[in-house]
């Protein structure tokens, strides 16, 4: 069950502690995670990305890394 919790101070005007809208139990924490290039790991590779402007070809975050750094690489050469 979701909780806020809300104290009003005196000395700030309004303090908010909020609790996680899920259960703790059942969320995914970065640490479970198993980051890397390997066989079994997850990398930028395996993550899609949403690209509603079509900025990027490219359907995941590797490419779209590869075609940013290609554009920062083409206006550092022009000294932009």
């Amino acid at each position: 069950m979701a909780e806020l919790w809300f104290c009003l101070d005196p000395a700030t005007r309004a303090s908010v502690w909020k609790r996680p809208l899920w259960n703790e139990a059942d969320s995914v924490k970065d640490t479970h995670i198993d980051w890397g290039t390997g066989a079994d790991q997850v990398s930028a590779v395996d993550i899609p990305i949403l690209d509603a402007g079509g900025y990027y070809t490219g359907a995941e975050i590797e490419t779209a890394l590869q075609e940013v750094g290609a554009e920062l690489a083409v206006l550092n050469l022009f000294g932009k």
